[in-house]
């Protein structure tokens, strides 16, 4: 099983010091896109400097060979001359008059720093006239073709440094794995997303869990020296919490042998009940013990994807959403979504199995439930499936 080490997504900074804070609670290091003429509209906050000081928060910067990867990938889903692809163009096109060669400062999410693209990519987007330069460190995009391409350059560095992908919002999450083809069409409104070539897309199951963890109430006020001294004393505390929620999507990979979709949740639910809420209940007599008199469940997401072999049950409960035990479940203390998805289809399936790592989704939004966040998480994948019944949480 992989270490906790986390990528966040596509952003330099983080948006919120309490949700900084809670992944510091629980993950032992957190990589984010960092680069040293990088320039930022964002103040840094205290925690993140005391994080970067401390060693949990990494900052990692693409290398070359990132960059001409998902260049190329990129280039190859804008630059195509076929109708697809085309009509695609057509839809992101700047028109002259939103040249934004004075770019302000609430603008700047349509921009793109130029040490997160190559070269040659900007060149070209620039020459069909789907980006125009802004200053020397900058290509501006339409929001769409921005935020396509960060994501994709985030899911690429993630993988090829053995890192989980943690995001803040759910659309962000629901976009890991998925094919940067399907990704930007449906991104863009594109009514033409479905058609796709032979051999860009696999099915895959697609296996969501929701699932409660505790906080300190009010962790924003708490100081950072604090946190940091509660993870290094309660480290393996927090390890058995994390690897007993990972183990619930890890035996629904390995259960391939069961065939009774009832079977294999009594199986989730017993583990639940033993690994997980014990986990849960020890995290918080540490942090009573540790002076956090006041705690509070706040809910995360957590998403993988497993092969669709027919006869097995989790098979069996993305295939018959309308039967006693939907696709989307409560469970006690967690939900569970399966769902029909699709992912990048460049791999054998075997290997795009064995290399797709855990997503965690930490919402910014605090106060969301556990219900709630699953729903949202479920509307987000819905979107990047157009071609698949994506059951509610009931």
């Amino acid at each position: 099983m992989r270490s906790w080490i986390g990528m966040y997504y596509p952003h330099v900074h983080f948006r919120d010091d309490a949700w900084l804070k809670r992944a510091a609670l629980y993950w032992d290091q957190l990589h984010r896109f960092f680069h040293n003429d990088a320039n930022s509209s964002f103040p840094i906050s205290r925690a993140e400097i005391e994080l970067l000081e401390d060693g949990f928060i990494r900052q990692i910067s693409p290398s070359a060979d990132h960059l001409e990867q998902v260049a190329g990938e990129f280039a190859k889903i804008v630059g195509n001359s076929d109708g697809r692809t085309g009509e695609l163009a057509r839809q992101v096109e700047l028109s002259e008059e939103r040249r934004l060669y004075d770019i302000q400062v609430e603008d700047m999410h349509q921009a793109v720093a130029s040490w997160k693209m190559s070269e040659t990519l900007a060149s070209e987007l620039v020459g069909r006239r789907l980006g125009y330069r802004v200053g020397d460190d900058r290509i501006s995009m339409r929001r769409t073709l921005a935020h396509a391409y960060l994501l994709l350059l985030g899911m690429r560095v993630s993988r090829d440094v053995g890192a989980h992908p943690v995001a803040d919002n759910e659309f962000h999450h629901a976009a890991v794995g998925v094919s940067p083809e399907r990704l930007l069409r449906q991104m863009a409104g594109d009514a033409l997303a479905q058609e796709f070539p032979a051999g860009f897309e696999r099915e895959v199951i697609l296996v969501n869990l929701t699932i409660d963890d505790i906080v300190p109430r009010d962790i924003a006020g708490i100081p950072l020296r604090d946190i940091t001294k509660f993870r290094r004393k309660y480290a393996g505390k927090r390890a058995k919490f994390r690897d007993a929620v990972s183990g619930i999507l890890a035996e629904c990979a390995e259960l391939d042998d069961v065939k009774d979709p009832e079977a294999l949740l009594n199986h989730l639910r017993i583990r639940y009940d033993t690994r997980v809420r014990p986990a849960v209940a020890e995290l918080e007599q540490a942090m009573r013990r540790h002076g956090w008199t006041s705690t509070a469940l706040q809910a995360v997401n957590v998403q993988t994807v497993v092969p669709p072999i027919a006869a097995t049950a989790i098979t069996q409960l993305a295939l018959h959403p309308s039967a006693p035990a939907a696709a989307a479940i409560g469970l006690g203390g967690f939900s569970l979504g399966v769902w029909r998805s699709r992912r990048e289809g460049r791999q054998k399936r075997d290997e795009l199995i064995t290399a797709a790592p855990m997503a965690y989704l930490h919402h910014l939004r605090a106060d969301l439930a556990r219900k709630p966040l699953a729903e949202l998480v479920r509307k987000s994948v819905a979107r990047l499936t157009p071609d698949q019944p994506i059951s509610p949480v009931k």
